[in-house]
């Protein structure tokens, strides 16, 4: 009889696709196949980023060939939050998607209850579907594999998959959100932010949107091993203004960055993101969100030094270019 098998081992998905954006969704978006097997459709990728109305943006637009019928899928890499079930069930709604898919490593109880609820409510031919992803190893010296597994779809609900209600939040997250507290605290009292940020890419940033424009965002975040950042984030409801917008900041590039005045000298990074609908200017500097509490405090202090000069002197440029898009499109 030989030596047992060491069980299979799940990794956090993170060690896969580091990012959301620029790694998950265009990943899932070349393996439609692992989705339809699933689900038992035959799928065919329409877009990515999707636009739904003015501003926002599905993650993945699918029709089933077989009947042409448009598939939404939204998809996270943290456990399922009611921000995405409401993107799901509004861009789903807006562009009439008969089918809705929900990818998530973690579901709580409620949100699967609430798919499933949504799926004995529904008229024939409309779907909602819960499909959790997962990361193994299933043995010793194995390839970490990806998996999907069906937690909710039309008719059933495996509840033995879903979290618990009001699951305790796993300690990596944790780490983000004490480093992060203090900051939005001060922010808040002191007029930085006249709401609390939003959290667009999983954990590791928080943005504070800004009075000029709804795509206007300003941004501190800790990313990968060692990389802190102050970013002015631009994604308008139109791509190519966000475009323009960027390439006139980046035409005043020596003067804007003077204005900031940074110290030490800074480590300043433009970026347009030609493949995404969004662009970016950031400040770089090393920090880990695994930094001893000292250095953590340094970085914070940092943000909250730099964020207020960036929106000091962005905000009113991009205000100006706004203005003159706005007369020259009259």
């Amino acid at each position: 009889m030989g030596p047992e098998k060491e069980p299979f081992k799940r990794l956090d998905v993170r060690s896969r696709w580091p990012r959301e954006d620029l790694d998950f969704t265009p990943w899932l978006a070349g393996k439609l196949d692992l989705v339809g097997n699933l689900i038992g459709k035959n799928l065919e990728l329409v877009g990515q980023e999707k636009q739904v109305g003015s501003f926002f943006k599905l993650d993945i637009l699918a029709k089933e060939t077989d009947t042409d019928t448009l598939v939404a899928i939204e998809n996270q890499l943290e456990r399922s939050d009611t921000d995405h079930l409401g993107r799901l069930i509004a861009y789903s709604t807006l562009l009439n998607a008969r089918t809705a898919i929900w990818v998530a490593p973690e579901f709580t109880y409620e949100h699967a209850e609430v798919l499933n609820r949504l799926n004995e409510w529904s008229i024939k031919d409309i779907e909602f579907y819960g499909l959790k992803l997962e990361v193994i190893i299933k043995s010793a010296g194995s390839e970490p594999e990806p998996s999907l597994l069906k937690v909710v779809y039309p008719g059933c609900w495996d509840r033995d998959i879903t979290l618990p209600v009001d699951p305790p939040t796993p300690p990596h997250i944790q780490k983000y959100t004490d480093f992060f507290e203090p900051l939005i605290t001060e922010f808040l009292k002191n007029g930085f932010a006249h709401r609390p940020p939003r959290k667009m890419f999983g954990n590791s940033g928080r943005y504070f949107p800004s009075m000029v424009n709804d795509g206007i965002w300003y941004a501190g975040s800790l990313e990968g091993k060692n990389e802190a950042w102050v970013t002015v984030y631009i994604q308008t409801d139109n791509n190519e203004k966000t475009k323009q917008i960027y390439c006139q900041l980046e035409a005043a590039k020596d003067q804007l960055e003077s204005e900031v005045q940074a110290h030490p000298e800074p480590e300043w990074h433009w970026r347009p993101h030609e493949r995404h609908t969004f662009s970016s200017i950031n400040i770089r500097k090393d920090g880990s969100i695994d930094d001893p509490a000292d250095k953590l405090e340094d970085t914070r202090a940092w943000m909250l030094d730099l964020l207020p000069k960036l929106k000091k002197v962005f905000d009113p440029k991009i205000a100006e270019l706004l203005s003159d898009q706005q007369k020259c499109s009259r």
